[in-house]
């Protein structure tokens, strides 16, 4: 009886040790599907699986807002705002945009109230001590845009030695190339917020030229062909264009250039690029 009892003991432990053994395996099965089913992600957002990114809303082809559409994110359009869609996809999060005035985008990334910005930003010396930068995905210079039937300026010389108004979108690199000029009086440069409103300025002859970026300027140019055109010369300074990130969040920098580098090596920068009827020599393909 006793060896009978200790044999019953014995089967037991090895039946009770087996229904143990088949439970954690269930666990651990269904602990590999959980998380295979869910993005790998080792970055940080403000809202888990949302890029929340602030951008302006009249620097086509870049960015601007198509008031036709009713949905309050489709309605934003451009290649920046595809570009970004399209990083959303490889970071396997959503996408948020919201509009501010230019000038106030990189201080709101800067103060963390987004988690990045994108509207034709060029990188600069010393906005990289306030913010973090993306790789470069576009090239551009500043551009002198005047009306179509004005044969006074002929280059930027002309606009500081006839005390020309010379009209700029606030906080940009333009507006600090209008400001650089040597001998520019100060009081000739009007700021705007809005690249419609400078256009409507130039066009009612409120101020004499518009500093801008060439492929902004072209573009709308284009669309009121005959009212504009261009002087001079291109600015000499190459102006890259990157995504604004806060300093802090070092891992989404380097998840947004990974995300670019494999929207430039399959097809999808370069069909943005056709799309938006960008200069592709001012690309970074790399």
């Amino acid at each position: 009886m006793k060896k009978r009892g200790l044999n019953w003991r014995r089967d037991a432990e090895k039946f009770a040790l087996a229904i143990l053994a088949v439970c954690l395996l269930m666990v651990a099965l269904s602990g590999c599907t959980s998380s295979s089913m869910q993005p790998t992600r080792n970055f940080t957002t403000i809202t888990p699986g949302m890029l929340e990114v602030v951008t302006g809303s009249t620097n086509a082809p870049f960015v601007w807002i198509n008031t036709s559409v009713s949905d309050p994110q489709e309605r934003y359009t451009g290649f920046d705002v595809d570009l970004m869609r399209e990083i959303a996809k490889e970071l396997k999060c959503q996408v948020e945009f919201v509009s501010q005035p230019f000038s106030t985008i990189i201080t709101s990334v800067q103060a963390g109230q987004y988690d990045c910005a994108i509207d034709s930003l060029s990188i600069t010396g010393e906005r990289q001590t306030r913010v973090a930068f993306s790789d470069p995905y576009y090239m551009a210079q500043q551009s002198i845009l005047v009306r179509a039937n004005d044969s006074s300026i002929n280059n930027a010389s002309d606009l500081v030695a006839k005390g020309k108004l010379i009209c700029v979108q606030s906080g940009t690199t333009g507006e600090a190339a209008a400001r650089n000029l040597p001998g520019v009086n100060p009081a000739n440069i009007k700021s705007y917020e809005r690249y419609n409103d400078m256009l409507t300025e130039l066009q009612l002859g409120s101020v004499d030229a518009v500093i801008m970026d060439y492929p902004i300027n072209q573009y709308y140019s284009d669309i009121y062909a005959g009212s504009f055109k261009f002087t001079g010369q291109l600015f000499p300074e190459k102006e890259p264009y990157a995504i604004v990130i806060n300093k802090e969040n070092v891992k989404l920098t380097a998840a947004i250039d990974r995300a670019l580098a494999n929207i430039k090596a399959d097809g999808r920068y370069e069909a943005l690029l056709n799309k938006y009827h960008l200069d592709a020599t001012s690309a970074f393909s790399g």
